[in-house]
């Protein structure tokens, strides 16, 4: 019965609203969607759906986006600490592994393989000096007095042909 109602009061093009009992803002004011006969459907006018999924991808962005930083910002600070303990360390031996922990936790800062190989190099650890040394060239930051360190690396190795 009450669909014949509202398929009469559609086709009339009548606006109306109809109320629940339990949930009368969910569904607010209906009117026809479809032509002149009012034929198509019938479309909320309150538009709730598109809100609540409006909602829902800024809740899960914003879910997202917290996870990220939660997982990112203690790598990044742990890196930054590696840094500060190279630089406050007293011989190459101890301050190498510092910079080069710090160079894999920061990545916007590909020049701290070039440290960590001066730093394994004066050592005399030339085997990681080598591998710093052919990170900091794979990220193109390899500086002069790098080739140079690089190349007595290679010498020092028994290695000139390379």
């Amino acid at each position: 019965m009450i669909r014949v109602i509202i398929f009469q009061l559609l086709k009339s093009g009548w606006k109306f609203q109809i109320r629940k009992l339990q949930n009368h803002e969910r569904y607010g004011k209906l009117r026809p969607a479809g032509g002149a006969a009012g034929f198509g459907g019938v479309r909320s006018g309150h538009g709730l759906y598109n809100r609540a999924m409006l909602r829902n991808t800024l809740r899960v962005f914003a879910v997202l986006t917290l996870i990220v930083l939660a997982i990112a910002t203690p790598l990044v600070l742990s890196g930054y600490s590696e840094l500060k303990k190279g630089a406050a360390s007293s011989s190459y031996a101890e301050a190498a592994p510092h910079y080069y922990n710090a160079a894999r936790r920061i990545p916007w800062r590909p020049d701290l393989y070039e440290l960590s190989g001066h730093a394994y190099y004066h050592a005399g650890d030339y085997g990681q000096s080598d591998a710093a040394y052919q990170k900091a060239f794979e990220r193109g930051v390899l500086s002069p007095q790098g080739w140079m360190a690089w190349g007595d690396v290679h010498y020092l190795n028994n290695d000139p042909g390379r």
